[in-house]
């Protein structure tokens, strides 16, 4: 699982948490992993599981963070018990005096359950969830495809009012390794978040460190677009990637070329000549 699933499922638990759909804060789950008619029979109120299922990446060669990329994004519902649907308001009128009381009939159950699905669309891709919501929606990107079939149950034949929806999505790109979280980027923003969240704020450490933390054994030297390409240290520092010096090591003083037409002689480019023959550009200010 990737940073950015990661990201992309705490977002929408939080935002759907926020809507204040029929299912209620508490019974939005993420990554439930029991088959739906246990999780019907632990929680017969309407409820919502968030997971983030297959990850299809085509690399450009070996840089595994770039090329086309998408998420399957798993959003599962199921009811059987009925609740209270508010009918709208009028002034004057609070919300438990305008409501409609549904019967727990195979059709309602249904009804209710494209409620449901409704208001989490909404939530999702509309203008819903709060801040959270606009955190998802920076992050998912591009939706490829939508597919929707009925929940069945484990076993004994029995059918539930009951969900899954597969939104195929082409996300932002995952963070390259060890990249500096830029302030106004989705992932700072996600991870602004998570930080200003008190349930969600002991795992900030560990998710900042997965981004900008350098590999174990990571040599000092190398450069992003060495470690993108997926370039051994003699490789990066062939084509010329890496910091030749290496970290820590005084600046390059001079280079010597040697001369094709005059064997045994060399050319030696030190800072000096380097300025001569390649003087700064002029400051527009």
């Amino acid at each position: 699982m990737s940073i950015v699933s990661l990201a992309l499922r705490i977002s929408a638990v939080r935002a759907l948490q926020a809507a204040g759909t029929i299912a209620g804060a508490s019974r939005v789950f993420d990554s439930a992993v029991m088959p739906i008619d246990k999780l019907v029979s632990a929680s017969p109120e309407p409820f919502i599981s968030i997971s983030t299922e297959d990850e299809v990446d085509t690399p450009a060669g070996r840089d595994i963070f770039a090329g086309s990329r998408s998420i399957d994004f798993v959003i599962e519902t199921a009811i059987t018990k009925t609740v209270k649907l508010p009918a709208g308001q009028t002034p004057g009128d609070s919300p438990e005096e305008i409501s409609i009381a549904v019967v727990d009939t195979d059709g309602n159950l249904e009804m209710m359950l494209a409620v449901l699905g409704r208001q989490i669309t909404a939530c999702l891709w509309g203008r819903g969830g709060g801040a959270w919501g606009d955190v998802f929606r920076s992050l998912a990107g591009t939706i490829r495809e939508h597919r929707s079939r009925r929940g069945l149950p484990a076993s004994d034949g029995q059918r539930f009012a009951a969900r899954q929806t597969i939104f195929s999505i082409q996300p932002i790109a995952e963070p390259a390794f060890a990249s500096e979280l830029c302030v106004g980027t989705p992932l700072a923003a996600f991870l602004s978040a998570v930080e200003a969240d008190t349930e969600l704020a002991p795992m900030a450490p560990a998710i900042r460190h997965a981004i900008e933390g350098k590999p174990v054994d990571w040599p000092a030297f190398f450069t992003q677009s060495a470690v993108a390409a997926g370039l051994t240290e003699a490789q990066a520092l062939a084509v010329g990637i890496s910091d030749i010096g290496g970290g820590d090591s005084d600046p390059l003083a001079e280079i010597a070329i040697g001369l094709d037409d005059q064997p045994g002689a060399e050319w030696i480019v030190d800072a000096a000549a380097a300025d001569a023959q390649f003087p700064e550009e002029p400051s527009d200010g």
